[in-house]
């Protein structure tokens, strides 16, 4: 295995350096740590990055979404598998709990949980949307915290998707409609998005429940689903674990 991680979001070098180095203590196997911003001042964080890291740029749209993309486009050219995703402002303990999911599943999605008032209940009801009308049996919104191998990433057009926020659902729906096994990791939630990210999440939803009605793929990829399996989301195959924590097999790592 050659694991790598992708840390993306705007940085600064003064808040980085600790997160790197938290991270390299809890991955100390992993072969590069990805810094993926899209500021001007990207070039100060360069001093921080070990021979074997990279800084990559983001030079497309001003979204989550597209800085993922890049930080996949770079970790697949270096052979990296599984790869880790994490957002900035969520803390790096996450990578090690998401790499303990993969031992049993080719994917394993951060889902945002603990928001109160407004923003938990749109929560619940994009939770019940992607059960309900999609059919994608995760509990919250995917946070954009994930771990998948690269085999599951080949299997779905992540670089097609959505440049934005809306990015972390569409790529959840991709590998559920190919029924690839998702696993869900509990993390805290960030500040919500709002309601136009409500909106584009909730059409996702429902493009993919309408796709799934027809017998299609609402997000084609480069290879077809495994084992000729019907294109649909499958209902049931996602494993959620619960709110309150990690499983047993998880505390300790």
């Amino acid at each position: 295995m050659n694991p790598g991680v992708v840390f993306y979001g705007w940085q600064s070098a003064a808040t980085l350096e600790s997160h790197l180095e938290r991270l390299r203590a809890l991955v100390p196997n992993a072969r590069a740590l990805l810094v993926v911003d899209d500021a001007p001042s990207a070039d100060l964080l360069k001093p921080l990055l070990r021979e074997e890291d990279r800084l990559v740029r983001n030079r497309g749209p001003l979204g989550c979404g597209a800085r993922q993309q890049a930080g996949y486009r770079v970790a697949l050219k270096l052979g990296l598998d599984p790869i880790v995703t994490l957002p900035k402002g969520l803390p790096p303990e996450l990578a090690q709990r998401l790499l303990a999911a993969l031992r049993t599943v080719p994917v394993a999605i951060g889902v945002e949980a603990g928001p109160r008032g407004l923003a938990a209940v749109g929560a619940s009801a994009l939770g019940w949307a992607q059960r309900r009308i999609a059919g994608l049996n995760l509990t919250g919104p995917p946070s954009g915290c994930r771990a998948v191998t690269a085999e599951a990433l080949g299997l779905v057009g992540w670089d097609e998707l959505s440049p934005g926020s809306v990015f972390d659902l569409e790529l959840a729906l991709a590998f559920a409609e190919r029924g690839l096994a998702i696993q869900e990791v509990p993390v805290p939630a960030l500040q919500t998005g709002g309601i136009p990210l409500a909106t584009r999440s909730a059409q996702a939803a429902a493009r993919a429940g309408f796709e799934r009605l027809r017998g299609r793929l609402a997000f084609p990829g480069p290879a077809p689903p495994p084992r000729g399996e019907v294109p649909s989301v499958q209902r049931g195959r996602s494993l959620p674990v619960a709110k309150n924590g990690p499983s047993e097999g998880e505390k300790g790592t």
